[in-house]
């Protein structure tokens, strides 16, 4: 009888001890239960599908790839699109654009104006605003933020000659992601001439030197447009001149 116990509880607890099977078995039914489990949820979560890098490559090609002319018509001006849908009214756009230009000859440009040779390093800041619908204010707002100095700003000279390559990077990525209407809508209503006109005695070239000495950049001199919060600023700063040069009893300037 005990060799038989013995028996039974090696077989039941290999690893030694005198659990005898009775014992045993419970536990060795809860594990059973437990993996048993463990399985079945595995079995309920759904496999993950494999990456297709063939397909997202060609999505992203597809996202990089340059807008075709229908794509870019839509986002164009009447007289814009009929450009980039009529290959012949381009052609003669470009033969005009580039016969004014031959006309129309620019210290420091090395392009006649023929054929499509020219980058964008060729034109000026005018043409370029022009080019790409800016205010002027704007493109050389944007040519002193990426390093031009000030004193070596000019809008009728090819901006290869005011920036270094690594500048000119920068302005063609500007260029080429800004949003003409958002840089409109930027700026004020009225030039600083206009301003002076509503705030007498005050020039315009005394709102200029006002912008200088507080770092507002009058870019276009006295026919700038600041920029709102510049505009509002300067209008309080030249309110304040006024305190000192207008007489008592003189009407306060118009739109205050």
């Amino acid at each position: 009888m005990l060799r038989r116990t013995l028996l039974l509880a090696a077989l039941t607890n290999p690893c030694g001890g005198y659990v005898v099977g009775r014992c045993a078995a419970p536990r060795l039914c809860a594990d059973a239960a437990a993996s048993s489990s463990s399985s079945d949820e595995r079995a309920r979560v759904p496999p993950t599908a494999p990456v297709d890098f063939q397909a997202t490559e060609a999505e992203l090609q597809q996202h990089q790839r340059p807008a075709e002319g229908a794509e870019l018509a839509e986002h164009l001006p009447a007289w814009a699109a009929t450009l980039v849908l009529d290959d012949e009214a381009n052609a003669e756009y470009e033969a005009g654009m580039a016969a004014d230009r031959r006309a129309r000859p620019v210290d420091g440009r090395s392009w006649d104006g023929a054929g499509d040779g020219a980058g964008a390093e060729e034109f000026t800041a005018e043409e370029l605003a022009s080019d790409y619908n800016l205010p002027l204010e704007t493109m050389l707002t944007q040519l002193l933020a990426i390093g031009v100095p000030a004193d070596r700003l000019e809008a009728s000279k090819p901006v290869k000659g005011l920036c270094t390559a690594a500048q000119l990077v920068e302005l063609l990525a500007f260029l080429t992601t800004c949003d003409p209407i958002a840089c409109r809508e930027e700026l004020a209503e009225e030039s600083l001439a206009e301003m002076a006109q509503r705030m007498p005695p005050l020039s315009a070239a005394q709102l200029v030197r006002l912008c200088e000495a507080h770092s507002m950049p009058a870019v276009c001199g006295e026919e700038t447009r600041l920029q709102r919060a510049d505009h509002a600023m300067l209008f309080d700063l030249a309110q304040t001149e006024l305190a000192f040069l207008v007489q008592p009893g003189t009407p306060p300037p118009r739109g205050t």
